[in-house]
This record gives structure tokens, sequence and C-alpha cells, in this order.
């Protein structure tokens, strides 16, 4: 499943002189952990406020210009944009849970599998990315062998392959039971919990 063909899909029939209404809307949670998204040295009230500058932006773009000449472009924009704020989601809800890697790796790795390509989750030890997880392991007092390194790198994949899946069918309606399940499934699919408990399996 490609989030980039997704995304530029639905923005494409909900953004003006288009007929759809969006599924979708942005609002501010009251429930963020504030102090521990404060080890990411961002305010999240300012994130938020410059997201919505950056739709805001989109949207009169997309009045203004000849929707003939503009519309594509700043829709992949659009897009793009977005999908790098999930990525950096993905890797604040991980730093939250002591769970990934890097903020880097996490938005190249999100990235990658949004795109649709299949993500190794093994490294060879001379892989800039191998070294740069194991340094924010041991930063942040972490485990940091080879299969913890690798387990960062996986905890990555499934949220963003779970996050593909329930964003896709989020967008076709209303969520079921048995899609909050599928999305567990794949968010746990590859790694035992920290208490021994196996793997998910369908």
């Amino acid at each position: 499943m490609n989030l980039y063909d997704l995304l530029a899909d639905i923005s494409s029939k909900t953004f003006p002189h288009g007929t759809a209404s969006s599924p979708l809307t942005l609002k501010m949670d009251s429930t963020y952990d504030y102090h521990s998204l404060s080890k990411l040295d961002a305010d999240l009230d300012d994130l938020f406020s410059q997201t919505v500058r950056l739709l805001d932006e989109v949207r009169g773009t997309i009045e203004i210009e000849n929707p003939n000449d503009a519309e594509q472009a700043v829709y992949e924009e659009y897009t793009i944009a977005t999908i790098a704020t999930m990525a950096s989601m993905i890797f604040g809800s991980n730093f939250i849970e002591s769970a990934g890697s890097t903020k880097d790796i996490s938005e190249k790795v999100c990235q990658c599998v949004f795109a649709g390509f299949t993500v190794d989750p093994e490294l060879p030890s001379i892989a800039p990315d191998y070294r740069e997880t194991r340094d924010f392991l041991r930063e942040h007092k972490r485990p940091a062998d080879q299969d913890a390194i690798m387990r960062a790198r996986v905890e990555i994949i499934d949220h963003a392959k779970a996050w593909t899946y329930l964003l896709s069918a989020l967008l076709e309606g209303p969520l079921t039971e048995e899609q909050l399940l599928t999305t567990h499934r794949i968010l746990c699919a590859s790694l035992p919990l920290e208490d021994g408990t196996p793997p998910s399996r369908d």
C-alpha cells in the first residue's frame, strides 16, 4: 500500500475544486504528554500552529492559482509535507515509549514504508544507521547490542505499517473493532513485548 498515492488521491478530492468532504479534521488534543515531548526541544503548540498555517497556505494557493496549472504541484507539496509530519509523529510516539531510533532514521524508514518499499530490519555493523542507532540507544540508557538495534528498527517499520493501514481504513469510513484489532496485530507483528509475550499472529 502506497501512502503517497492514497494521500494525493484524497487531497485532490477534498481540497478546493473537489467535491468530496474529508473524513479527517485537525484538532489539538488536551492529552499530549508535554513533559515527555519537551525532550524533543519543540513547542507542541507552535508545531500545531505551524501545521495549521501550512494547510491554510496550501488551501489559499489552490483557490488563487489557476487550478489547471497549480493544483497538481500543490497536492504533491501537501502530500510530501503530510508524510513528513506523520513520520515525525511516529518518531515522537516511539520516543515516549522508549522505542525506535533517532528522528532522522525514523523519518527515513517511515517514508520508505509509506512509499510502499520493503525495509530490511537488519543492518550491517558498518552501516551509518547501525552506529547512529547504537549511539542513540546508549545515550538514552537503553540496551544497545545487535538485537536491540534491530528491534529499534523493527519498531519503526511496524509502527509505520500499522499507521498506513489505520489511515487507509479511516479514510474509507468509520473504524470497526476488527480494523483496530488488525492495526494492533500489525503494530505487534514482529517483536515480543517487553514482558516476553510473543509477537502477534493473525
